[in-house]
C-alpha cells in the first residue's frame, strides 16, 4: 500500500479530436435540455411537486427501516470498509451506499448533515461526489467532523465538488476554449433566454441551481479539514489517485464537469 501522503496532482484536459465530438454532442443536448425547462411541459411537471415531496418521504424513511439490516449485512460481508455520502444512483461495488433519499435498492438512509449512525473508527475510506456543495457551511462542518470520526485512524477522505477558484477564473480577459464552452454550456443549461452568454451567468449557474448551497475554494476546504484534524490533504485531477480504492471513482466526466471539479483527498490522523 502507498504511503497515505504521497501524491500527485495536476489536470491538463485532453482535447483531441473525439473529445471534442464528444463535448459538441454533449453542448447539444444540455441547450435542448434548458428549452424543455424552459416550456410548459416542464410547467407542467411543476404541478406534480407534491407527489414528489410524497415518494422522496417514503423513501427516506422506507430506507430508516431497512438501514439496521443492510448495514449489518455490508459489515458481515466488507473487510475493507468504504462508505459513500449521496450516491443518488450510483452505486459502488464493495462500498456502504448512502443517501438522504436512496432511489436504488441496497441504498442506505444518511443524513449527512446529523450524527452518523455508526461507531467511531468504522471505516477506512469515505468518498462523496458533488455532494458537499449541497448543504450549507455550518452543516458541512459536521459531516467532516463526523467523516473523521467513523474513519479508523489512517483511514482516508475524498471529496469531488465544483472548484470556486475555476469559476473565478472565467473572468480572465483571455479565455480559454475550454473555458468558453463551459460558459457556453453552463448559461444554456440556466439561462436559455440569454442572448450572448458570459461568465455572469455561468457563476450565476453555479450559484443558484442544482440545490448549490456553499462553493469552495481549494484554500477554504484544504484550511476546513486541517482544523478538524486531517493530515496529507492533496488536490487530484477527477480519477486520479495514489490510491487504488479512489482511482477512477469520479461519475461526472464530461468536459465541463471536469473543468469545475476539484478533488481533494485526506488522511485522518490521531490514534484510536
Amino acid at each position: 500500500m502507498p504511503h497515505p501522503c504521497q501524491a500527485t496532482s495536476g489536470f491538463e484536459p485532453n482535447a483531441n479530436a473525439a473529445n471534442e465530438r464528444s463535448s459538441d454532442a454533449f453542448t447539444r443536448a444540455t441547450v435542448g435540455w434548458a428549452s424543455l425547462r424552459s416550456s410548459r411541459a416542464l410547467a407542467w411537471l411543476k404541478r406534480l411537486r407534491p407527489l414528489v415531496l410524497l415518494v422522496r418521504a417514503c423513501l427516506h424513511y422506507g430506507g430508516l427501516l431497512l438501514r439496521p439490516y443492510l448495514v449489518s449485512w455490508y459489515f458481515r460481508h466488507n473487510a475493507v470498509r468504504k462508505l459513500q455520502i449521496g450516491s443518488d444512483i450510483w452505486l459502488l461495488p464493495g462500498w456502504l451506499n448512502t443517501d438522504l433519499y436512496p432511489r436504488a435498492f441496497g441504498c442506505v438512509t444518511l443524513n449527512a448533515t446529523k450524527h452518523f449512525p455508526f461507531r467511531s473508527g468504522s471505516f477506512d475510506y469515505i468518498f462523496s461526489e458533488h455532494q458537499l456543495e449541497h448543504i450549507g457551511y455550518n452543516d458541512a462542518v459536521n459531516m467532516l467532523r463526523e467523516s473523521h470520526r467513523v474513519l479508523r485512524p489512517g483511514g482516508k477522505l475524498r471529496i469531488a465538488l465544483p472548484r470556486l477558484d475555476s469559476l473565478v477564473a472565467l473572468f480572465t480577459p483571455s479565455q480559454t476554449d475550454l473555458q468558453q464552452k463551459y460558459i457556453a454550456v453552463r448559461t444554456g443549461e440556466c439561462y436559455p433566454a440569454a442572448a450572448h452568454p458570459n461568465p455572469c451567468f455561468a457563476m450565476n449557474a453555479a450559484f443558484m441551481n442544482w440545490g448549490h448551497r456553499f462553493l469552495y475554494d481549494e484554500q477554504t476546504l484544504k484550511g476546513l479539514l486541517q482544523e478538524i484534524g486531517y493530515t496529507c490533504i492533496h488536490v487530484f485531477a477527477p480519477g486520479q489517485s495514489d490510491d487504488p480504492n479512489f482511482a477512477g471513482i469520479e461519475m461526472r466526466t464530461s468536459e465541463t464537469d471536469l473543468y469545475e471539479t476539484m478533488v481533494i483527498q485526506a488522511v485522518r490522523g490521531g490514534i484510536q
